[in-house]
């Protein structure tokens, strides 16, 4: 018998959980802290493509950022915008 993928299925298969990258910071080129990551979205190749930047003192605002505009230190855990 056959199993078909629903666009739900498939949607989430293309995302990055949070829980991937819990513990890393998003900062700025100077080095502040600007926010934490909640999601990475990746093309149908699967390779990233935007990460998703949850902000402010509530965590309430959030911005989408390109990824070739951040460098990923994996040692210090942090997404640094270039």
């Amino acid at each position: 018998m056959f199993r078909t993928t629903t666009n739900r299925e498939r949607s989430r298969s293309r995302h990055r959980e949070p829980k991937d990258h819990v513990g890393y910071a998003v900062c700025d080129p100077e080095g502040r802290r600007i926010g934490t990551p909640r999601r990475v979205y990746a093309n149908g190749r699967g390779e990233p493509e935007y990460l998703r930047v949850r902000m402010g003192l509530l965590g309430l605002r959030s911005a989408l950022i390109p990824v070739g505009f951040v460098r990923i230190d994996e040692q210090q855990r942090v997404f640094t915008l270039q």
